[in-house]
């Protein structure tokens, strides 16, 4: 859960999902040994959290807004929408597949 909240953070303050996520993976790193849960595990909440809420700050924003022809404000409902129910949907299968492995 830790690993998921750090990537989602950064994403949201950095703008960049690829940035973020190796910022989390980076700052996690250190504590792997210490803990029961596999590397795989928290690598995909980190993914999961990375893509957390798509904004403003986010060139994938503007590409979006820009191959559909949306407005701005549309863009921020849908894209911010999508993303933030898919890797809220996402962390229930990643904390799943931790109680699997």
């Amino acid at each position: 859960m830790l690993a998921w909240v750090i990537a989602a953070v950064l994403h949201l303050a950095i703008g960049s999902v690829s940035v973020a996520a190796i910022a989390a993976a980076g700052i996690i790193g250190p504590v792997l040994g210490s803990i029961s849960v596999p590397p795989i595990v928290i690598g995909l909440a980190i993914a999961s959290g990375a893509m957390f809420a798509l904004q403003v700050n986010s060139n994938f924003f503007w590409m979006f807004k820009s191959l559909l022809g949306l407005s701005t404000q549309g863009t921020f409902k849908t894209l911010t929408m999508v993303t933030s129910i898919a890797s809220v949907v996402s962390l229930p299968m990643v904390m799943a597949v931790a109680l699997i492995a």
